[in-house]
C-alpha cells in the first residue's frame, strides 16, 4: 500500500492576497513602496499554487483519497468549502472521511458534533482516529483493505505494476515508495555485501544533496524535462466522468504548468525527502531530491524540522546508489561544509558525482571549474580527486544531458567486478613498476602472493602476502593503481591485507597448545623443585654447595702450585744462563 501526504489547500484569499487579512507589518525604510512586500507575496502565491497542483496530480493517480479532519476545531466553511471542491474534482467515491485527533473512549461534545457536521458533506460515514495515540489505525485500515480488494488489490497477494500490494510493508516519502529491502540494501551497502549475479537491483537510487539554495530541486526538473507524471489509466472511474464530476480545467491547466518538484528563490523550500522514478536507457532510477544541509554551527538546532530534515537528506545519503553532489557555480570553489558532504558519501562507500550548477554565471569556463574542484577534492582524499565533475545549468538545461550518462557510468564502475586472473597479472605489472618497500620494525622482505575481488558496492579488494606489514603508502599507491587501470573513480576503493601467517596459518593453533603444554611443564618443574626445598632437601643441598666449595679450593690450591713450580723452574733457567755467561767471560 502506497501512501502519499499532500500539502494544505489554501485559497488565494486566505494566502494574503487579502489586505484585510495580511499581517500588518512595519514599513521598512529601504522599502517605502513596499516591493518587498509585494515579492514575498508573490513567492507565497507561487509555492502555494505549486502546493495545489501537486495535491490535484495525487488526487489523480490515487485510487483512495484521505480526507482528514480536526475534531477538537470542529467542522468549519473551510472543511466544506474542500468537500464541495472535492466533488467538483470527481473523486467523491474514492473519498473516505477521517476524524482525527478524536482519543480517548468518550468523545466530547465538541467532538461528536464535529463527527455529525461531517455528514454533510456527503461523503459516507467518518472514521475517528488519533494518530497521536495510535487509536482507530486499525479500523482505517480495514476500510482500506476492503476498498483495495473492491478495485482488484491484495486478493491474490498481487497488484498492478504501479503499486505494491497491500501490507508489504514499504515506506513512504512524499509520494514515491521506498520499500525495506532497498533499506535492508542501503544499510548492506555500507559493508559491500556482493549481490547474486540472478538478483541484481532493479532501480538505481541516486541522491541530490548540497548546500540549501544550490539548485538540487531544480536540477532534478531539468533532469525530468519538466514533465508531469502520467495518469494512470485505472485511477479514473467510468461513474466519475458525469455532468458533474469532469476534471476542473482549471486544475488541469496548473498540472501541467508547473514541474515535478517545487522550487522557489527562498532557501530551505524543500524540507523533506521526495522520490521520483524515472526510466531512462532502459534503466530504471529513483531520484531522490533532499533538504540543504548547512553546517552544524549555522543550523537551528531549536528548529525540529530543519533538524529531521538533515536527518533525512544523511539517510538518502546512506540508502542511495549514486550520490549526485550539487554545487553553487558562482562560488568557484568547493566550500567546507561540501567537502564534508563529499566525505560523508564518500566513507558510506556510495559512487559520488559532483554537478557544478548555475554554469551559466561561471565566470570561467566549466573545464577550469572542474580541475578547481578536482584539485580541492585531492586535498581531501587522493580517490576523490579524478571524480567526474558535470558543468550544469538548471536556468536554460545546460549540460543537464551530461549528468544521466555520467550517473550510469558511475554506477557500473561502483557495480565493476575484476576477474582473478587479470588481477593477478595486474599485481605482477605493479610490482615490476614498484616493489613493495621493507617492513618498516623488523626491516623484513613483503611478498604479495595474489590479490582477488571479494565485494562489489563498493568494489573490494583483498591481498595476500606473507606479512601484514605493508607500508601505508605502498597501499595508497594500490588503491590509486587499481582505481586508475580499471576505472574506479568517484568511490572508495577498499583494499585489505591479509598474511599467510599468524591466524591464517593452519598449524598457528597447534603451535600454541604445544607452548602452552611447554609452558605448563616448566611451572610444574619450578614447584616441585620448590616443594623439595620446602620439604627437607635443604640439607642435601648444603651437602653438594660444600662440596662443591671445596672442589674449587683443590682446583685453586693446585693452580697455585703449577704457578708456583713454573716460576722455580724459569729462576733455574735465568740462573744457569747467567753461569754460562760469566765462564766464557773469563776464559777470553
Amino acid at each position: 500500500m502506497i501512501v502519499t501526504d499532500t500539502g494544505g489547500l489554501v485559497e488565494e484569499d486566505e494566502l494574503g492576497m487579502d489586505e484585510t487579512e495580511e499581517t500588518v507589518e512595519e514599513e521598512d525604510e529601504d522599502d517605502p513602496r513596499g516591493l518587498k512586500r509585494q515579492r514575498a507575496r508573490e513567492q507565497r502565491k507561487l509555492l502555494q499554487d505549486m502546493i495545489n497542483a501537486q495535491v490535484v496530480q495525487a488526487l489523480q493517480e490515487s485510487d483512495a483519497v484521505l480526507f482528514i479532519l480536526d475534531t477538537r476545531g470542529g467542522v468549519g466553511p473551510e472543511e466544506a468549502h474542500l468537500a464541495r471542491w472535492l466533488h467538483r474534482m470527481g473523486v467523491r467515491d474514492k473519498t473516505l472521511l477521517v476524524a482525527n485527533k478524536a482519543e480517548g473512549g468518550v468523545l466530547s461534545s465538541e467532538m461528536q458534533t464535529a463527527i455529525y457536521d461531517a455528514y454533510e458533506f456527503g461523503l459516507g460515514d467518518p472514521v475517528a482516529v488519533s494518530a497521536a495515540h495510535n487509536e482507530g489505525i486499525s479500523d482505517l485500515a480495514s476500510v482500506l483493505v476492503e476498498r483495495a480488494k473492491v478495485l482488484g488489490f491484495g486478493s491474490g497477494g498481487s497488484s498492478s505494476s504501479s503499486s505494491s500490494s497491500v501490507g508489504s510493508g514499504s515506506r513512504k516519502e512524499n509520494g514515491r515508495e521506498m520499500d525495506n529491502n532497498e533499506q535492508r540494501e542501503g544499510e548492506g551497502g555500507e559493508e559491500g555485501e556482493d549481490e547474486e549475479e540472478g538478483g541484481k537491483e532493479d532501480v538505481i537510487t541516486v541522491a541530490f544533496v548540497g548546500l540549501p539554495n544550490v539548485g538540487k530541486s531544480s536540477l532534478v526538473n531539468a533532469t525530468l524535462n519538466k514533465r508531469p507524471r502520467a495518469h494512470p489509466s485505472h485511477h479514473r472511474h467510468p461513474e466519475d466522468d458525469d455532468e458533474e464530476g469532469n476534471l476542473d480545467q482549471a486544475a488541469a491547466t496548473a498540472l501541467s504548468a508547473y514541474p515535478r518538484l517545487i522550487t522557489s528563490s527562498i532557501a530551505g523550500t524543500t524540507r523533506d525527502v521526495v522520490l521520483v522514478d524515472y526510466s531512462y536507457r532502459n534503466h530504471r532510477l529513483r531520484l531522490v531530491d533532499t533538504a540543504g544541509i548547512r553546517k552544524t554551527g549555522r543550523q537551528d538546532h531549536s528548529n525540529v524540522l530543519e533538524q529531521l530534515s538533515v536527518t533525512e537528506a544523511l539517510r538518502a545519503v546512506r540508502y542511495a546508489n549514486v550520490v549526485v553532489l550539487v554545487l553553487d557555480g558562482q562560488q568557484l570553489r568547493l566550500r567546507r561544509q561540501e567537502q564534508v558532504i563529499a566525505s560523508r558519501a564518500f566513507k558510506e562507500g556510495r559512487a559520488l558525482v559532483v554537478a557544478a550548477n548555475k554554469s551559466d554565471l561561471l565566470l570561467t569556463s566549466p573545464r577550469v571549474f572542474a580541475e578547481n574542484v578536482r584539485e580541492q577534492l585531492k586535498l581531501l582524499s587522493p580517490q576523490l580527486g579524478s571524480l567526474p565533475v558535470v558543468a550544469t545549468s538548471a536556468l536554460n538545461g545546460q549540460g543537464v544531458g551530461s549528468l544521466l550518462p555520467a550517473i550510469l557510468r558511475a554506477y557500473q564502475a561502483w557495480n565493476t567486478r575484476v576477474s582473478t586472473g587479470l588481477l593477478n597479472r595486474w599485481l605482477l605489472e605493479t610490482q615490476r613498476l614498484r616493489s613493495p618497500p621493507l617492513t618498516a620494525t623488523t626491516r623484513k622482505t613483503v611478498k604479495l602472493k595474489y590479490m582477488a575481488q571479494v565485494k562489489t558496492r563498493p568494489p573490494t579488494f583483498a591481498l595476500v602476502a606473507n606479512r601484514a606489514e605493508v607500508e601505508d603508502s605502498y597501499v595508497k599507491f594500490l588503491r590509486n593503481r587499481l582505481q586508475d587501470d580499471f576505472g574506479l573513480h568517484g568511490m572508495d576503493v577498499r583494499l585489505s591485507i591479509k598474511s599467510t601467517g599468524g591466524d591464517n596459518n593452519p598449524y598457528a593453533a597447534k603451535a600454541a597448545q604445544e607452548r602452552a603444554e611447554r609452558r605448563r611443564a616448566l611451572v610444574n618443574k619450578r614447584r616441585k623443585k620448590r616443594a623439595e626445598w620446602e620439604g627437607g632437601g635443604r640439607r642435601a643441598d648444603n651437602k653438594e654447595d660444600e662440596e662443591e666449595r671445596e672442589e674449587e679450593e683443590r682446583k685453586k690450591r693446585r693452580q697455585a702450585r703449577e704457578v708456583t713450580k713454573r716460576l722455580k723452574v724459569e729462576a733455574q733457567n735465568k740462573r744457569r744462563a747467567f753461569k754460562t755467561r760469566t765462564v766464557g767471560s773469563s776464559q777470553h
